[in-house]
């Protein structure tokens, strides 16, 4: 026996369904669309390929370099390393930038 959809008429347009089907709405755009975005910069860029290269331990890659960057006295390229964190472990993020003082 097939099984038919049939709405309710008498519904008074309370019906989830009748109020979706009546509704003038246009899908929304496309969230991957090539369009220019404030979020997908050169860092996250760079976070993730090198995310591509060293895979899930990349956060701890990162973290290390940063560590290892400040202690040489090179602040620019720890914070480089800090926001490819950021971009990837925010919250890891967080706790490195409050371990080496920085946040």
């Amino acid at each position: 026996m097939p099984i038919r959809f049939a709405p309710a008429i008498h519904c008074g347009g309370r019906s989830p369904v009748h109020r979706v089907l009546s509704s003038d709405t246009r899908a929304p755009a496309a969230a991957n669309d090539n369009a220019p975005d404030a979020l997908f910069d050169a860092v996250q860029q760079n976070a993730l390929r090198l995310f591509g290269a060293h895979g899930v331990a990349a956060v701890s890659h990162f973290a290390a370099a940063a560590k290892t960057a400040l202690a040489a006295g090179n602040r620019n390229a720890a914070m480089r390393y800090l926001a490819y964190c950021a971009a990837l472990d925010p919250a890891k993020a967080r706790r490195l930038a409050s371990d080496l003082g920085t946040g």
